[in-house]
């Protein structure tokens, strides 16, 4: 959960954060920490996109989600469909077909219909979702 504090505490240490993200296992404490700053609009939506796919677990899929069919622009839509990707890639393949048919907003549509900017890495898949590190 550090990783995504420093991020949306000061956002030009994004990429430090999304490195390390990466090497943990998926945290599902983290998702609770970025889910409620998203929903006090302490954390911008297209920060809590990325970090939620960086993240990887699959309780951050309905958020990534509720962010792309919001569409908040400033690519956040982007992102939440590359977050759904990369944390379950079968249940996205889904959802983002439905929402580029019938989403609400054409940035919703075209994310959806997009692919994504990061392919999904293998050793990501591998990632146990065991306690999450201090």
């Amino acid at each position: 959960m550090q990783a995504a504090q420093w991020a949306v505490d000061n956002e030009a240490r994004v990429k430090a954060a999304l490195a390390r993200l990466q090497d943990l296992p998926p945290c599902e404490d983290t998702v609770r920490w970025l889910t409620a700053g998203y929903r006090a609009t302490t954390a911008a939506a297209w920060l809590t996109a990325l970090l939620l796919g960086a993240n990887g677990h699959r309780s951050g899929y309905p958020v990534a989600k509720e962010i792309l069919l919001a569409g908040p622009g400033s690519l956040a839509e982007d992102y939440a469909a590359s977050a759904m990707t990369m944390i379950d890639s079968k249940s996205a393949l889904v959802d983002l077909a439905e929402i580029c048919m019938q989403g609400e907003t054409r940035l919703s549509n075209v994310a959806a219909a997009t692919p994504p900017r990061r392919p999904r890495q293998e050793a990501k898949s591998t990632r146990s979702e065991s306690a999450c590190p201090v």
